[in-house]
């Protein structure tokens, strides 16, 4: 299994930025599953701590034959 990420957008403002992009899974070279996400990111104690994660799960209906 291999995997591949892709960063859309990256916004960052004083102490917070989001970060957005999609990642690919594929099992011998063939797309399995796709996920666009979101992450939140904050400064906490004076670094960069991820707050959230949220991603949306895209099963690829081919990806066993």
């Amino acid at each position: 299994m291999t995997y591949e990420d892709e960063i859309w957008l990256v916004v960052e403002l004083d102490e917070w930025a989001t970060v957005s992009g999609i990642s690919a899974m594929r099992k011998h070279g063939r797309l399995c599953a796709l996920h666009a996400f979101l992450e939140l990111w904050l400064v906490c104690d004076a670094r960069w701590q991820i707050a959230a994660f949220c991603f949306e799960h895209e099963e690829i209906d081919d990806a066993n034959a």
